[in-house]
């Protein structure tokens, strides 16, 4: 069977998506006939999410490559006049539905089309539409192993075209291939919709002996020049785990990115993470008021005191990090606000090298604070756009004006600089 996977993104968002690799791997097992149509390379509508970041001083600028000059609804046609698949199957989270839709209603062939993703999972009444058929809300390995459902898969990575494969880090650009060592979040923050997947397709740890296996399947196959670890919490893995993995990943020594969180820092976690040759680690700050973290966020229930001492730890052990923050939350004030600057000009101190993130705070669905916001009549528009997007809840302590404010000059307000 013919079978095209459709995969909507936002222009130049980089991250290649576990899911479209999971999918096409289980497919081909099966047998099937596998093409992708993927929208990430077609040139963006006014400035994208990349440039604002580079405006305001979170990542290094860039020349964008790999743009393509053609339609791209024009080219999904001609993909399913070329191609001829028997099923189409799509995928979707809050920011790319729009983008899926068209290229649904752009089809006058019928196709019976399945939907998925996080989008699907937690708001299926959301699509509710002819144009798809079926909506699956499950695993992909019981979508299509229902037999063995546990299987585990390598993700395949050449359903894409080789330029996807390129990624920016730093203002370079990285052949790049993400691993996931575990699925899912252990932590239940209240921004995130990782608690109510959880619910539905529980939180899986990954072995050590696949986790390795994958690795180096992966570095056979594409000889990547960066490896992007996308699990939510790479360092929750066991100390013993992690000292065996870092023992294989040392003769690899590819640098790599990862994302964890602050309470799982260590002295001899960051020697390690220095050892393997980590390029950067991504830590989830939020916010620097310790009761509304602890209260309202929930999942995120460190001190202040124990987050500038991660930043200090991997400092001194030579490895680089992202603070990552969130302004504009429901009823937060701007002393709450103070309070997040206040707390990464602390972490600036211990890390000048630091990578300094600020959002605001949108209300995806399937997040406890999106139903907070809908509770309270927060809610004055029904999906954030993107991840960097303007305020979309009232908030009776801060205005609109102030939070763009607080959002794009961040990163002076915290070292005192403008961004180079």
């Amino acid at each position: 069977m013919k079978i095209l996977l459709v995969y909507p993104n936002m222009p130049l968002q980089f991250s290649l998506p576990h899911s479209i690799g999971r999918i096409s791997s289980a497919l081909k097992q099966k047998g099937h006939e596998v093409r992708l149509f993927d929208t990430t390379l077609y040139p963006p509508k006014g400035r994208t999410d990349e440039e604002k970041r580079i405006e305001r001083g979170q990542i290094k600028p860039y020349k964008v490559r790999g743009l393509k000059q053609t339609d791209m609804i024009e080219d999904f046609k001609e993909c399913i006049k070329v191609f001829r698949p028997n099923k189409m199957m799509i995928t979707f989270v809050d920011n790319t539905i729009d983008i899926g839709m068209k290229l649904l209603e752009s089809n006058k062939r019928p196709i019976p089309t399945i939907a998925g993703g996080v989008s699907v999972i937690l708001g299926p009444k959301r699509f509710k539409t002819p144009l798809i058929d079926t909506l699956w809300r499950g695993s992909i390995e019981s979508f299509v192993f229902p037999e063995n459902p546990e299987i585990e898969l390598m993700d395949d990575w050449t359903v894409f075209e080789q330029e996807r494969l390129f990624r920016p880090m730093s203002g370079k650009y990285y052949k790049t291939i993400p691993l996931l060592t575990s699925y899912g979040c252990p932590f239940s923050c209240g921004f995130c919709c990782a608690p109510s997947l959880r619910n539905v397709l529980g939180h899986r740890k990954k072995s050590l002996e696949n986790t390795i296996r994958e690795l180096e399947f992966q570095l056979k196959t594409h000889k990547p020049e960066f490896i992007y670890f996308s699990s939510e919490t790479f360092l929750s893995m066991p100390m013993p785990d992690f000292r065996e993995f870092a023992d294989v990943y040392k003769g690899i020594s590819l640098p790599f990115w990862c994302q964890t969180s602050v309470n799982t820092i260590n002295e001899e976690r960051a020697e390690l993470l220095k050892e393997m040759n980590c390029h950067r680690v991504a830590m989830g700050i939020e916010s620097g008021d310790e009761r509304y973290r602890k209260e309202m966020i929930g999942g995120k229930n460190f001190t202040n005191e124990l987050a500038i001492r991660a930043f200090r730890i991997l400092s001194k052990a030579g490895v680089s990090a992202a603070a990552n923050n969130i302004i504009g939350f429901p009823m937060e004030t701007l002393g709450g606000i103070e309070a997040t600057v206040n707390l990464n000009k602390k972490i600036y101190e211990e890390m000048p090298d630091v990578q300094l993130n600020c959002y605001i705070f949108q209300p995806y669905h399937g997040t406890r604070l999106r139903e907070f916001c809908e509770t309270k009549g927060l809610l004055r528009k029904q999906c954030p756009d993107t991840v960097l997007g303007d305020p979309v809840i009232y908030n009776p302590y801060v205005s609109d004006d102030k939070l763009r404010e607080y959002r794009d000059h961040f990163y002076e307000k915290v070292t005192g600089k403008r961004p180079e």
